[in-house]
């Protein structure tokens, strides 16, 4: 009984973090007005907080699941990096 209380918190968690926690907080619209480091921290910190859920969500289903790299979950990153490369 523990253990299927523990999966169901932990994927919880999981949906939660991937649903709202992130989307909020990484959208940048929402960091109007703060300060460019402030933003850059808030994004790197959501960053841990997202992989280290998803590795401990593998780890409660007995799987291992590795996480993505930081731009990994930002395409759109991907292309301004190509872009900015081009000039």
């Amino acid at each position: 009984m523990c253990v299927c209380v523990c999966v169901c918190v932990c994927a919880c968690v999981c949906v939660r973090c991937a649903k709202v926690l992130s989307p909020v907080l990484m959208n940048e619209r929402n960091h109007d007005g703060w300060p460019e480091v402030v933003a850059h921290d808030v994004l790197r910190h959501v960053h841990g907080i997202k992989s280290r859920v998803y590795v401990v969500s593998g780890q409660v289903r007995g799987k291992t699941l590795l996480p993505l790299p930081v731009r990994a979950d930002r395409p759109d990153a991907l292309n301004d990096d190509a872009a900015a490369d081009d000039k």
